[in-house]
C-alpha cells in the first residue's frame, strides 16, 4: 500500500518523470522522492524519515536470522508516525489498529505531497 502511495507521490510531484518507477526498489523510490523535496510539502521530510525507518525494520525482518524485537520496534514506529501525522478516527488503539492507522496516515499524506505554495509543474520545467 505504501509503495503504491510512494509511486503516486513521485508522479504527483514530478509529472515529467521518465523513470520506470514500478521497477525501482523501495529504497531507490525513497531516494527519488527525497530528491523532489524542494517541490513538496515540508512534511515530506518527516514522511521520508518514517518510510526509511519502516524499510530498515523490513530489511531486518527479511535478512536477520535471529531478528528479535520486531513487534516492539513496529509499535514504536507506528506511534511516531501518528504523532507526526495525526487525524485518525477515534477507536481503541490496539497494537494492530495503531499500525494500520500509521500506514493509512502516511498513505494519506503521499496522495497529496505537494505544497500549496506554488505550482510544482512550473517549478520542475
Amino acid at each position: 500500500m505504501l509503495e503504491v502511495a510512494i509511486d503516486n507521490a513521485i508522479r504527483t510531484i514530478d509529472k515529467h518523470n521518465t523513470l520506470k518507477i514500478k521497477e525501482l526498489s523501495f529504497h531507490r523510490k525513497l531516494q527519488v522522492l527525497d530528491s523532489l523535496k524542494p517541490y513538496a510539502s515540508p512534511d515530506l521530510t518527516k514522511a521520508l524519515e518514517h518510510l526509511r525507518n519502516l524499510n530498515i525494520l523490513r530489511n531486518r525482518l527479511a535478512h536477520e536470522f535471529m531478528f528479535d524485537g520486531g513487534n516492539e520496534d513496529l509499535g514504536r514506529w507506528s506511534e511516531a508516525v501518528l504523532v507526526d501525522f495525526p487525524g485518525t478516527k477515534f477507536c481503541r488503539h490496539t497494537f494492530r489498529t495503531k499500525i494500520i492507522q500509521a500506514f493509512g496516515a502516511l498513505s494519506r499524506f503521499l496522495v497529496d505531497p505537494v505544497s500549496s505554495e506554488g505550482n510544482v509543474e512550473s517549478s520542475l520545467d
